[in-house]
């Protein structure tokens, strides 16, 4: 339940929000690239904030990832 409640808010954050949808689609290519500096310099760039984007990203990456083509 809590997976659906936060898969809506995020769907909903994504469809509403330029902003929101413009920085997922910014760490989406980042992440996509296959570089590790870009990544890591990214997440830092948010300062106090690096643990919780980190594992916000760690969790989009788990939840696309099956649904990625070769």
């Amino acid at each position: 339940m809590v997976v659906l409640g936060a898969g809506t808010a995020f769907a909903l954050a994504y469809g509403l929000s330029a902003e929101f949808r413009s920085g997922v689609d910014r760490a989406a290519a980042i992440l996509g690239r296959g570089d590790v500096a870009a990544p890591r310099d990214h997440i830092l760039s948010f300062g106090v904030w690096s643990p919780v984007v980190s594992g916000l990203l760690m969790t989009l990456q788990a939840l696309v990832a099956p649904f990625r083509r070769s």
